[in-house]
């Protein structure tokens, strides 16, 4: 070969590897673009299911508080608060474990034996009358302290808000 031909065949080379590598280099920005957007999208997600998170928390929060209340006026029995705010911690693992909310748990456990919803409206009158004077034993038993840990659960959860 001679020398203008050798120089033509690496400045083709080179053109060509020029091309490869620009090629490359668009490829890589494309992708970069892609990461990004799939980032962002990923990032709006969370944000999305963080706030959905929240909003729950709040709802509960909120169920907590108007059931205690509620119970603390006198506009709720004492037992089907109990049950349901004792249902509402499980969402609040910290503070349900606190040694000032125990009654919760314990007046759970005493009342779990009870019939409840469908299971109640199958008992006889009789049954239900039964139920009902060991139900008011339970509150009656529990009230003092459930009420007091009622006021505690309103000022720690609005606080919480």
């Amino acid at each position: 070969m001679n020398e203008n031909s050798e120089i033509f065949f690496y400045q083709a080379i080179m053109g060509g590897l020029g091309l490869v590598t620009l090629g490359l280099a668009v490829y890589l920005g494309y992708l970069l673009k892609s990461i990004s957007a799939q980032k962002k999208l990923a990032k709006q997600a969370e944000d999305k299911r963080l706030k959905a998170l929240e909003d729950h928390a709040n709802y509960l929060k909120d169920s907590i508080i108007t059931i205690s209340k509620a119970t603390i006026q006198g506009q709720c029995e004492t037992s089907e608060a109990c049950i349901r705010i004792y249902k509402l911690l499980e969402y609040f693992p910290d503070i349900a474990k606190e040694e000032r909310y125990d009654v919760l748990s314990k007046m759970n456990d005493e009342l779990s034996s009870f019939a409840y919803l469908d299971e109640r409206q199958e008992l006889s009158k009789q049954e239900k009358f039964n139920q009902d004077k060991e139900r008011f034993k339970v509150e009656d038993k529990f009230k003092d302290s459930f009420i007091k840990a009622l006021k505690s659960l309103v000022e720690d959860f609005e606080a919480l808000k």
